[in-house]
């Protein structure tokens, strides 16, 4: 999971998790791993809005925006999912449950019912991974 909030300088490197960057502009958010074999960055993740919050989930990369909009992506594309409020940010999910937990600036937590099951299999379906 990863949870940011909008740097006073918007260039500029925003998070490390692991072998992953993050970095973020106010119009760009990108997500790239680190390659250890010949030391270069591959580009994972590259969404043209304003992200405050998100987290993958399988394959999925699910964020909302500065809007409270809660959107997920894959392959390259981005699909809306639901309305949330502004204030609330994206805490992680529960695949088992089918719930993504959403938390506020009072620490009140929210959830939402999200099919990852069904978002999941359709993002493996759709880049070949699975086959019916």
């Amino acid at each position: 999971t990863f949870t940011q909030a909008r740097p006073r300088n918007p260039k500029g490197l925003v998070g490390l998790l692991s072998n992953t960057v993050v970095l973020s502009t106010p119009d760009k958010f990108t997500i790239y791993q680190y390659n250890k074999k010949n030391f270069s960055l591959i580009e994972i993740l590259q969404v043209n809005d304003r992200i405050t919050s998100g987290c993958f989930i399988g394959s999925v990369f699910y964020y909302m925006n500065k809007a409270g909009k809660v959107y997920f992506s894959f392959l390259g594309k981005e699909f809306f999912y639901c309305n949330a409020d502004k204030k609330q940010f994206i805490l992680g999910g529960v695949e088992q449950q089918g719930r993504l937990y959403l938390f506020d600036r009072t620490n009140a937590v929210y959830s939402l019912y999200v099919p990852f099951e069904v978002i999941n299999n359709v993002a493996k379906f759709v880049s070949g991974q699975l086959k019916v």
